[in-house]
């Protein structure tokens, strides 16, 4: 790695924790706050997500469960950071916000590369797009019965999340990852720069609360889902580049599952998460699933009627 990235690695950690100590915001510090933390997001996520690839493959990991378990999950490791650190302080409709937004854009993203690109997508992936409208279904229902996420949706969906992890790990076929060294100073470096912009991420997002008011699952989900997204998005394009279509799929499916699921119940598990404000994204969410769910099935149809002599 170069002195200019470990430079600005460090640079963008050090503003990352001084503006954590700003006990006095105003706009311009906001925005530039704003700025900066997003770029901490992309350098900080896309460093970490490379680096624990790299103790994966150290570990002795599998290309599957390297893929489909460490690198989605360290893809979302600032939504992780954000989801604890909004939670502890009070304001877990900022998590669910952040995981609804982030989610958002990330499938809009693949939406988009779906249609545009017309990628051959495997009809495997049609369970997880299927569990992602079961998902965003469960929500929207309980979203008309309840103000807030409760304890009995919560364990219903870490049950859904322990149920699909047990479908990974019985996987056989590989996403292909890339086999990458790591660096230990880099992994903390970026795993501490990626966790000191969550913070500041929901100091942020109050900030546009108190000032602006409507809700904090609009900031959230405006602040910190876009910010939470781009390491994913990041991961994406490159495995697109690379011709890598099922690590790229696999990566925002899974990852778009885990936070639906296990971030969203663990936040309802600290702190109240209200329903108001979220329905919209949960309704985008669920078309968006639809969609390609029925796109793939009909790109696989229409690939075996192809085949067939």
């Amino acid at each position: 790695m170069s002195f200019k990235i470990k430079f600005c690695l460090i640079f963008l950690l050090l503003f990352s924790i001084l503006f954590t100590f700003i006990s006095k915001l105003d706009f311009y510090i906001v925005i530039g706050g704003v700025i900066l933390t997003t770029i901490s997001f992309a350098i900080g996520g896309d460093l970490f997500v490379d680096e624990a690839i790299g103790l994966g493959t150290k570990l002795g990991l599998t290309k599957m469960q390297t893929g489909a378990t460490f690198l989605s999950f360290f893809s979302i490791v600032d939504e992780i950071f954000v989801v604890l650190n909004s939670s502890l302080r009070g304001y877990s409709s900022i998590s669910f916000g952040a995981v609804e937004g982030s989610n958002l854009v990330a499938m809009v993203i693949f939406l988009i590369a779906a249609v545009v690109l017309g990628m051959a997508i495997k009809t495997e992936f049609s369970i997880e797009l299927a569990l992602m409208t079961v998902i965003m279904s469960i929500l929207l229902i309980s979203s008309f019965y309840y103000t807030s996420i409760s304890i009995f949706l919560a364990i219903l969906l870490i049950i859904i999340f322990m149920l699909y992890m047990a479908r990974i790990t019985r996987q056989k076929e590989s996403l292909g990852t890339q086999q990458h060294n790591y660096s230990i100073m880099i992994f903390v470096v970026s795993a501490l720069l990626v966790y000191f912009a969550s913070q500041n991420v929901v100091t942020i997002s109050n900030y546009f609360y108190i000032s602006l008011g409507n809700n904090l699952f609009f900031w959230g989900m405006i602040i910190a889902g876009v910010a939470g997204s781009i390491p994913e998005g990041i991961m994406f394009l490159i495995s697109l580049k690379r011709n890598e279509a099922d690590t790229a799929i696999g990566l925002i499916l899974s990852s778009s599952i885990y936070k639906a699921t296990i971030l969203v119940a663990i936040a309802s598990l600290i702190s109240p998460v209200a329903f108001k404000g979220s329905r919209f994204s949960i309704v985008a969410l669920l078309g968006i699933s639809v969609f390609l769910f029925v796109y793939v099935l009909l790109r696989g149809v229409k690939s075996k009627s192809i085949a067939m002599p």
